[in-house]
């Protein structure tokens, strides 16, 4: 394999898929494929490079989102943050689909939105969209519904394309 940018490989709209990347970490630290260190280095090198990669183009993701909340609209941005649809540790990335651009109180609400997707939460779920709906209004609401509809899309995505590496894996 050659040599590659480890640090760049997942920033961006030119990432590598996982395999590649996967294969580069364990080349750089020489690695086999069962080796149970490979999935700890190659997690935390990933969030490592997503983080600093986000941190840099924090101020024109906030400029591109116009300034303001992509749920309710809050528009003070010194209190904007940077929020990954599909987390990271979901294996979520930097694309521009995969970010928005929340108020703290916004992306507090998105990350208690998966907390009861993990725990299956049905009652605790629907009564969070129930508050956001009666607190937040229509508009915010189907914004925050979007959202939802994007997270998951990415989900089932990241699945597919793992089901499909793994199978080109197995084949072979």
């Amino acid at each position: 394999m050659n040599e590659i940018d480890l640090e760049s490989a997942f920033t961006g709209d030119a990432m590598l898929d996982t395999n590649t990347y996967l294969e580069a970490l364990m080349w750089a630290h020489g690695l086999s494929i069962d080796s149970a260190d490979a999935v700890k280095i190659v997690k935390k090198k990933r969030n490592k490079c997503i983080y600093s990669d986000i941190s840099a183009r924090k101020e024109s993701i906030i400029e591109n989102h116009g300034c303001k909340c992509d749920i309710c609209g809050f528009d003070y941005k010194p209190l904007l943050q940077i929020h990954h649809i599909l987390p990271i540790k979901m294996f979520g990335d930097n694309r521009d689909r995969n970010i928005a651009c929340l108020c703290p109180n916004c992306h507090k609400i998105m990350h208690k939105t998966y907390e009861l997707t993990k725990k299956d939460s049905t009652m605790g779920f629907a009564k969070l969209l129930s508050w956001i709906n009666k607190n937040y209004g229509e508009k915010a609401y189907e914004r925050y519904c979007d959202m939802l509809d994007t997270f998951f899309e990415l989900h089932f995505e990241l699945r597919e394309e793992f089901a499909e590496e793994d199978k080109n894996v197995y084949s072979d």
